[in-house]
């Protein structure tokens, strides 16, 4: 008798045990392979198991242990319980011969057939009519479908698998291989057909559904060097109708070549003012930029590119293309509070002169351009030249000029108010109505006229000899461009409400700039406790920053300063003092250039912006700001330069003021520069700007010399 192998494997293990040494010899084998499974971590002890190994480990211990404790549950109720008694087997049961008439009942059998049948029949001719009627109503589909355009439907991956199968004959002898593997490649194809298909269909939904951005990656899959190898990407484009992304600038394009230089022309302080406000900022694509806000429209821009750039032609279309993100057209929203008092009084007087068709434009550059012969020349716009001064824009003189009419004017004007029982008198700003005849109206437009062609001209010369000096700077020379920020309102992260609606919040000050020399530049923002805005802070702010600039460039000996003109701040006779003092003590030469009233926003107004805003995200995120130490201990890792000023520093400048006694210069406010000659010497330049080597023409020169001071 032949044995299986489970048998022989147990006739083996029999024969194995049976000799005491030959078991003992496998139980120590079986120990040391037992430690081996342990070594090399094929077995694991509980404690070294993952979470999820101990659970499956004790899940399989405890139905182990269940199925021991049943096994000995029942041996031991075996042994207890004596063997029962035999049981007598069934009683068979020998049915009767005689048959049952119930149950041979052929009639009642054959009727139930033939009522079967009947049923099968009426059930064969109604399946037969409903076939017919689906068969009748699918043509009629079909013919719908192929005549009316409306009825087309996309097809299905399926339906387009098939068409493409339609003629793939599995029976065609001259196809080679057996007909059973043309089958299978028939089917290999169908399915490879429908899955290509099926992602198309799934890619072209996807694309149609995402966002602008989502368009963009989606469309990087028609650009892959695969397509690209079999040039199938014009392919993959008509099948997958993706268009974003495919637009490429060529690198000799002219959009590509312009796009830096029309950057930097919208980016330009006379064309685009940048937003102070700490939540005036755009991101797009990641990008978080500080929002600028146009000066003028595009269209004006535009001709102003055209007539600086005469070398370069440039679409209008392409030009607008090219703006920056960040340079946007003024909103509704962008209520200027800084607005110049010279220009809008201007535009009123415009308004009602166009409102009454008195002018062509509302536009105060076309205005300008019409009042003058040459906007670039200084006697043109100055009112010294002879041709100006006989044109006359007024296009409709010849009504009734005593008529009434009504324009408003920003005007400064002077009222007494009861303040604590004190009678004080207040100067307020306001804007007023004026009401006179039509002939005052034209004369106060013509007498603004000039006034206001001075302006424009300054405001523009500046800009470029702003630019002139920063785009010029030498080794030797370095740009401070500094202004005071609004006040930062200090915040806790948590407040109780009598603090937050109460006097108990502190402010402080913020002192911005930014400073540039001929390799490299930096933002800066002294802090402060002290509310104080006058010289004696000014230049207390401004130690720290004239130490770091001569510290990291030794060969600066010259520094152009720019700055606002209020006469509280920086125009003032304070200011040039401290101006001849500090740059005298530091062996420096230099200048101090005022803005015209109104204009000079630039990178200072935007470094108090970003400042304050990142201020207030911290003070969300659980910080607390009450201080200037605290401020700038919040901003060390910043990218700008934020230091803390003392009362200390400041009443040091003042002793130094306080020690002389200064003259007043006179027509402080319609200065637009001081420079350093000597020491405790200045030189006030009453300044016309205009289109020169350094744009810059002295008509009125006034020396002023401190007391008990030598020239060096």
């Amino acid at each position: 008798m032949v044995l299986t192998n489970a048998e022989k494997q147990r006739r083996y293990r029999q024969k194995r045990d049976a000799d005491p040494f030959k078991r003992a010899e496998h139980q120590a084998k079986c120990r040391a392979k037992y430690q081996q499974d342990f070594a090399v971590g094929k077995l694991k002890h509980i404690n070294d198991m993952t979470h999820r190994e101990q659970r499956r480990q004790r899940k399989e211990w405890k139905k182990k242990k269940i199925a021991e404790r049943k096994r000995k549950a029942n041996n031991h109720a075996q042994i207890l319980t004596p063997p029962s008694s035999p049981v007598p087997g069934p009683l068979i049961h020998v049915p009767d011969p005689t048959p049952q008439i119930g149950l041979h009942n052929t009639r009642r059998k054959k009727r139930r057939i033939a009522k079967c049948y009947r049923d099968n029949m009426k059930l064969k001719d109604q399946l037969e009519a409903a076939r017919r009627l689906n068969q009748k109503l699918y043509v009629r589909l079909s013919r719908q479908r192929k005549n009316s355009p409306l009825m087309k439907c996309p097809d299905t991956p399926r339906t387009k698998t098939n068409k493409l199968l339609r003629n793939w004959n599995t029976e065609n002898r001259k196809m080679k291989g057996s007909r059973r593997n043309r089958r299978k490649m028939k089917n290999k194809a169908k399915k490879t057909l429908m899955f290509q298909l099926s992602l198309s269909d799934e890619l072209k939904t996807k694309y149609g559904r995402a966002k602008r951005q989502q368009q963009k990656y989606l469309a990087e899959l028609t650009q892959g060097r695969l397509l690209k190898k079999y040039k199938l990407i014009d392919k993959a484009r008509e099948e997958l109708k993706m268009k974003a992304g495919t637009t490429r600038f060529k690198k000799g394009s002219l959009s590509y070549r312009l796009e830096p230089k029309i950057f930097e022309f919208y980016e330009r302080d006379d064309n685009s003012k940048i937003t102070p406000g700490m939540k005036d900022t755009v991101t797009k694509n990641g990008v978080k930029k500080q929002r600028r806000i146009l000066n003028d429209t595009v269209e004006k821009l535009h001709e102003k590119f055209l007539i600086e750039n005469t070398n370069i032609t440039l679409s209008y279309t392409t030009f607008s293309r090219l703006r920056p993100f960040w340079v946007q057209p003024p909103k509704e929203s962008d209520r200027d509070t800084c607005g110049c008092k010279k220009h809008e009084n201007m535009q009123f007087l415009v308004d009602s002169l166009f409102k009454l068709q008195h002018v062509e434009s509302k536009s105060l550059s076309d205005l300008i351009k019409t009042f003058s012969c040459d906007i670039k020349d200084l006697d043109c716009m100055y009112g010294k030249c002879e041709k100006c001064k006989e044109i006359n824009i007024i296009t409709n003189d010849q009504g009734d000029n005593n008529e009434e009419t009504s324009w408003l004017q920003w005007k400064t004007k002077k009222e007494k108010r009861n303040i604590k029982g004190d009678e004080k008198e207040i100067t307020l700003t306001v804007k007023e109505t004026v009401t006179d005849s039509i002939h005052v109206l034209m004369d106060t437009f013509s007498t603004e006229m000039q006034r206001f062609k001075i302006h424009a001209f300054n405001i523009a010369n500046q800009m470029k000899h702003y630019r002139n000096i920063k785009e010029n700077l030498k080794p030797n020379e370095a740009l401070v461009h500094v202004d005071f920020a609004e006040n930062f309102q200090c915040k806790l992260a948590n407040e109780i409400q009598s603090m937050h609606f109460g006097a108990s919040k502190k402010q402080l000050t913020l002192h911005t700039g930014v400073f540039y020399t001929a390799l490299s530049s930096q933002t800066f923002c002294a802090v402060s406790d002290s509310l104080d805005h006058n010289p004696c802070s000014v230049w207390a702010f401004m130690d720290p920053i004239l130490d770091k600039l001569l510290q990291a460039n030794k060969d600066v000996d010259t520094v152009h300063f720019f700055s606002d003109g209020p006469s509280t701040q920086y125009k003032q006779k304070g200011n040039f003092l401290l101006f001849t003092h500090e740059m005298t003590v530091r062996n420096l030469s230099g200048e101090w250039n005022f803005h015209e009233s109104g204009h000079g926003k630039g990178v200072p107004d935007g470094v108090g912006g970003a400042l304050k805003r990142r201020a207030n995200d911290l003070v969300l995120h659980g910080k607390d700001i009450m201080s200037a130490k605290s401020f700038v201990k919040n901003f060390q890792d910043s990218a700008v330069f934020v230091y803390e000023v003392g009362q200390q520093e400041i009443d040091n400048k003042a002793i130094i003021l306080s020690k002389e006694t200064l003259k007043p210069v006179p027509g402080t406010l319609k200065l637009h520069q001081i420079s350093v000659l000597w020491v405790w010497k200045y030189t006030v330049q009453r300044c016309e700007l205009h289109l020169r080597q350094r744009l810059i023409s002295c008509r009125t020169r006034y020396e002023s010399a401190f007391p008990d001071q030598q020239k060096s």
